[in-house]
Order: C-alpha cells, then structure tokens, then sequence
C-alpha cells in the first residue's frame, strides 16, 4: 500500500469548472493547502518514480512531472510557469465547431465511425463478425 497525500495534500492541474463554455475556458493550477501527513505523496509523483524503477523513464519524462504537465498544455499556449504565476487561473478561450466531422470525417480509415475495428481486423487480430441469420 502506498500512502498517496489528499486532494489538499498535492499540486494539482484543473482544467474546465464546469460544463458550458466558459467554465471550460479556465485553466488553473492549484497549490496543496496543507503540508502530507508522513510519507503522503501526490500519486502522480509514486507513479513517475514507479515508471522510473521499472526502466520506462523514457516514456514519463524521465520522472520529470512539470515537464509532463507543460507537453499537456503545450496545445494550449500555457505553460506550468504561467499558471503558477497566476493562482486564480488563465482563460483559453475556445471554439465551437458543429458538425466538424461532416467536413473532415474522422480519424478512421474509413473516415467514419468505426463500430467494428478495420485496423485490428487488417492486421489479423480480430475475426469478422459472423450472425447467424
């Protein structure tokens, strides 16, 4: 068992309060309000490490979590730095695009939405879907 600090305990990284559009838009990172009690660590840190101890580093930033938070908001234009900088979040505004999917088709090789696998089924890990009607 792993002792991993509460919500209160850990930094933490919000994104949208909410679900209309401009609850979306803020963006904020949150200090811990209290110091963890004993060995308390935020989880994303044990699973860093853990990443680490078993040879995949590579794929978690070499246990650099700041630097994985800032490929999470690259897309955005924020940056860790610029949301520690300002505690009571940053707007992103976004847009709204309807029926985007009707231009541009999806990211299948059909270009819609795929129930059944064509990829998997392509390369022979999946049987095609037999009834028995």
């Amino acid at each position: 068992m792993l002792p991993v600090a509460s919500a209160w305990e850990r930094e933490g990284l919000r994104v949208g309060f909410g679900l209309d559009q401009d609850a979306c838009e803020l963006v904020q990172f949150r200090p811990a309000v209290v110091t963890p009690r004993g060995e308390a660590r935020a989880d994303i840190d044990i699973v860093f490490d853990l990443a680490v101890r078993l040879g995949l580093g590579s794929q978690f930033w070499h246990g650099d979590v700041a630097a994985a938070l800032d490929h999470h908001l690259a897309p955005s234009g924020l940056s860790l730095e610029a949301l520690r900088a300002s505690p009571h979040g940053i707007r992103v505004p976004l847009k709204t695009r309807y029926k985007k999917h009707r231009d541009a088709g999806f990211a299948t090789p059909s270009g819609k939405i795929e129930i059944f696998s064509t990829v998997r089924c392509a390369r022979g890990s999946v049987s095609k879907f037999h009834t028995n009607r």
